[in-house]
């Protein structure tokens, strides 16, 4: 009979621990669409498909599995903080392995906001480190860059 209970109250226990995880887990997808959301309303109309594929490319950081992996949300805030004013966020990509690694193209209006775009992504306590990959000049006179990220573990 002591077993009977001690397995019951284990259950519970169990139970209550799955169903904890499980809320903390709702609750982050849900803070993660809804930056998703006002990332994509507070986009200009022709980037907004853009908006939306940086979202979800974040999502899959929060999908990843990977131990220590920095929050989706906090990927959301740390390049929406960066990005100075003209600067145009066209691609990110993550990868959770080997290392954790956020690689970003863009396009600015002049070298004065890519320098700024890395500072501002330097000074994050979840950066390691940030490298210019690509910068080339556009035929409207703009800058594109790609600059790779490196993040800390958490």
């Amino acid at each position: 009979m002591a077993m009977l209970v001690a397995a019951a109250a284990g259950a519970l226990v169990l139970a209550f621990l799955y169903q904890r995880s499980r809320t903390a887990a709702d609750s982050l997808a849900a803070e993660v669409a809804s930056l998703s959301a006002s990332l994509t309303e507070s986009s200009p109309a022709p980037s907004a498909d853009r908006a939306r594929l940086v979202a979800a490319r974040l999502r899959l950081a929060l999908e990843s599995g990977a131990p220590d992996t920095v929050a989706a949300t906090a990927l959301l805030r740390l390049v929406e903080s960066a990005l100075p004013q003209g600067v145009v966020l066209e691609h990110l990509l993550f990868n959770a392995r080997p290392q954790q690694v956020l690689t970003l193209e863009a396009t600015a209006p002049g070298g004065d906001r890519v320098t700024e775009l890395q500072r501002r992504l330097s000074s994050s306590h979840l950066v390691s480190a940030t490298s210019i990959l690509e910068e080339r000049r556009l035929s409207d006179g703009r800058l594109a860059i790609r600059i790779q990220v490196g993040l800390k573990r958490q």
